[in-house]
């Protein structure tokens, strides 16, 4: 039996982000079907910190009174340009973008 009160949220703010690290592997298949792989450092491609703004959305189910269900989407959106090559390339990467979907059954005492 669901609660008798569902909530909703949003929500919007700011993030900031620190590259640890960054390493590419690229996987080569030659005509012979060998496979091989390599391995390469890219931290010197991006820019160490970022920053962005976050937008998200929320709903809360209860469950009884003791229990619920949280589903979220959350939207990071950065502002800059993460990048430091300096020619333009089709697949390189600009800025930071990701769309996250946060499921989480709440407990309450």
């Amino acid at each position: 039996m669901f609660g008798h009160r569902n909530h909703f949220s949003i929500g919007a703010g700011g993030y900031a982000a620190h590259l640890q690290k960054s390493k590419t592997t690229s996987i080569y298949v030659d005509l012979n079907s060998v496979i091989s792989t390599s391995t390469s450092d890219t931290e010197d491609k991006y820019k160490k910190y970022d920053a962005g703004l976050t937008i998200s959305v929320g709903f809360e189910v209860p469950i009884k009174q003791k229990y619920g269900i949280n589903l979220q989407v959350v939207s990071n959106n950065g502002l800059t340009k993460v990048n430091t090559s300096a020619i333009p390339s089709v697949i390189s990467i600009e800025r930071n973008n990701t769309i996250e979907l946060l499921f989480g059954i709440i407990l309450r005492r």
